[in-house]
């Protein structure tokens, strides 16, 4: 009886042990889905309701408004509608840094800080979008969509990791 009792204690903590690793192992492997962001930006941009047409902002049409480190983020892209007094916006960063995470959420957050200025007194429906902005991360991925589902933004978001 002590045999059997001692075999099913070593059998019993085999298992748990595979448990654990296998749980763990599942977990760093979600975290670390390479999406390409142009797929992030589709899934925003079809699940989400936009007033307008969402168009890839220009090299041109970018500079100055992010201050991103280059050695830090693999790539990233900007989405706008081609109207000026619209705040809609979708920002996908990808990081090659993942410490680089805390430094690029504040970069997007002083952009939504100089879109809610830009708005103030003149058009409140677009300053309410800037205040209600969703700046959101996955692993190496974070994310600003500045537009009326920010309810929703963050799970479509989340789900293209999924």
């Amino acid at each position: 009886m002590k045999r059997f009792l001692k075999t099913l204690a070593i059998m019993l903590g085999i298992a748990g042990i595979v448990c654990v690793f296998s749980g763990c192992s599942r977990d760093t492997a979600s975290n670390d889905k390479d999406v390409p962001i142009s797929d992030i930006v589709e899934k925003l941009k079809s699940e989400l309701e936009w007033e307008y047409s969402m168009i890839q902002a220009s090299d041109a049409m970018v500079e100055g408004w992010y201050s991103f480190d280059s050695e830090k983020v693999a790539e990233f892209t900007v989405y706008v509608t081609d109207f000026p007094s619209v705040a809609d916006e979708i920002v996908v960063v990808k990081l090659s840094d993942k410490g680089y995470l805390s430094e690029a959420e504040t970069i997007l957050k002083d952009r939504v800080d100089n879109r809610k200025k830009e708005f103030e007194g003149y058009s409140p429906t677009e300053s309410y979008k800037a205040e209600n902005a969703v700046i959101t991360s996955h692993g190496n991925y974070v994310a600003l969509i500045v537009g009326n589902d920010f309810d929703k933004a963050g799970s479509v978001f989340e789900d293209c990791f999924k």
